[in-house]
Formats: structure tokens, C-alpha cells, sequence
């Protein structure tokens, strides 16, 4: 038992360091918004770095690129925590459905994907109005 304590004690260190030594790789960019009454300097994190490292590879990046695209009359149904698409529904008809029909229709997905009771199965409408990719860098 000591053991095994201490190996998962060492291997946090050790993920730890690394993630501090990738971190201090990352350029910060500065950029100032004004706004009406103020100026305010906020940083972001280079997204050359975040390419460079895969990011845009992972399910929440992939999931949030889907829902920036899809209208919003459209939902996607997801896995909570890990974002996995596993179905697409049109948003009027989801809203017409009573709770217990909707609670339903989230326990069969559940079942139809092996998902446990305690992970929350999600309905996530698209915001592609809400986003403006033309003034968006698409060199990526």
C-alpha cells in the first residue's frame, strides 16, 4: 500500500513539473480592449502554442467547433464532462416534449451507450449566430 502511495505521489510530481516546464513555452499576448468608460489589458495564451501542442484535437475543442457552427433552431445531445456527441435534434421539437419525455428519451441514451445514471446527459443548443468568424483568423 506504501508502495503504491508512493508511486502515485511521485508520478504527480513528476506531472506537475512537466506541465509547469510545457507552460513556461507558452508566449502570453497581450492586447488592451477599450471600452466606453475604460481600458482594460487581457492576455491570452498564443494559439500557435495550442496547435502545436494538438489542442484542437481533444473532444471539447471539437465539440464547441461543432456547436459554434450549428444553428441554433438545432441541438446537439451530448455526454457531459467528455462532450461526446451522440445524437442531433431539431430544437423547436425537443422543446415541445414534457419533462418526463425528455427524462425518457435521456435514459435511452444512456442505456443505448452504456452511461451511468450519475453522468448528466446533456442537450446543447448551436450558437452560430452568436459567433462572428469573419473577423475570426482562419490560418489554422
Amino acid at each position: 500500500m506504501i508502495r503504491t502511495a508512493t508511486t502515485a505521489f511521485l508520478f504527480m510530481i513528476l506531472t506537475l513539473s512537466f506541465a509547469q516546464e510545457n507552460m513556461s513555452k507558452v508566449a502570453v499576448v497581450e492586447k488592451y480592449a477599450v471600452g466606453y468608460n475604460e481600458t482594460n489589458k487581457i492576455q491570452f495564451i498564443n494559439d500557435a502554442f495550442l496547435y502545436s501542442e494538438g489542442w484542437q484535437h481533444l473532444p471539447q475543442p471539437i465539440f464547441w467547433q461543432k456547436i459554434m457552427a450549428l444553428p441554433p433552431d438545432s441541438a446537439l445531445v451530448n455526454v457531459a464532462g467528455v462532450r461526446k456527441i451522440v445524437d442531433k435534434v431539431a430544437l423547436k421539437n425537443w422543446n415541445k416534449l414534457s419533462d418526463a419525455q425528455k427524462t425518457c428519451y435521456k435514459d435511452s441514451v444512456r442505456i443505448m451507450y452504456g452511461i451511468p445514471d450519475s453522468v448528466s446527459i446533456l442537450i446543447t443548443a448551436g450558437k452560430k449566430d452568436f459567433y462572428e468568424f469573419k473577423k475570426g483568423n482562419t490560418n489554422h
